[in-house]
């Protein structure tokens, strides 16, 4: 299976100037009512980085905090959003976790897989980091408490840091794996296979990559879409899916 890159819609404003930007936040937020419009036209269009930029004109030009600003000004589901803009990226994917953790479920586990199974070693142990210190708690004793599917051993794996890291790729190994995916049927796949689940949870990106693509070109069909026409249960796909498509 191919890679699968996406990338993001919001790109640095170009000019960007932070301090006329504090001032239109500023003056959006001052007397009766709130201008959203303003807010939006400003908050969307900049990057993450430009914002925290934003933020820090903000408090310096007017010694308030923007964001507190925002939610005094601001209600319901839209000042959520506008605060979740205002996040560093590695607040919010801690936070977000967080709600994971609290959720439990099947969803759970396919949206800690989304977040935490393209990130790199590095990245976990960062976002492990703000995670703690965010809400106090750590955050693979929060998923082991609330996690009960049969993908928890590999997010556990990956959250302590027992995922390969390795940019090299062990050729005989991927061929090897390679071979079982193509001579098994998808539903023997399926977790609790301590096979797939110790690929999955400790094997690195680059290995997996090369091991989905010999498959693909063993079965002449890519493993989604082999997936796709078996029996295997559909959350067990949806798991896989993320997986593959990294």
């Amino acid at each position: 299976m191919q890679p699968f890159f996406l990338q993001g819609t919001v790109k640095p404003a170009v000019p960007f100037d932070k301090d006329a930007d504090a001032t239109a936040l500023y003056e959006a937020m001052a007397g009766f009512g709130t201008d959203e419009d303003a807010i939006n036209a400003i908050l969307t269009k900049r990057s993450n980085n430009q914002r925290q930029e934003i933020k820090e004109a903000f408090k310096t030009k007017y010694t308030q905090d923007l964001v507190d600003s925002l939610k005094d000004e601001l209600s319901g589901d839209y000042r959520k959003t506008v605060k979740a803009l205002m996040d560093e990226p590695a607040v919010m994917i801690a936070r977000c976790l967080n709600n994971l953790c609290q959720c439990g479920g099947d969803k759970m586990e396919i949206g800690l897989l989304e977040i935490i199974y393209p990130l790199s070693a590095t990245d976990v142990l960062g976002i492990a980091a703000v995670y703690k210190e965010t809400f106090s708690t750590v955050l693979h004793e929060d998923v082991s408490k609330t996690d009960t599917g049969p993908f928890k051993d590999v997010i556990l794996n990956i959250l302590v840091g027992e995922r390969s890291s390795s940019i090299r790729v062990d050729s005989a190994t991927a061929k090897d794996d390679a071979d079982y995916f193509f001579k098994t049927k998808p539903e023997d796949w399926q977790l609790p296979n301590e096979r797939v689940a110790e690929l999955f949870g400790r094997a690195s990106i680059v290995q997996l990559r090369q091991t989905f693509t010999l498959a693909d070109a063993a079965n002449n069909l890519s493993l989604e879409k082999v997936m796709q026409d078996s029996n295997m249960d559909e959350t067990q796909k949806a798991a896989f899916r993320v997986i593959c498509e990294f």
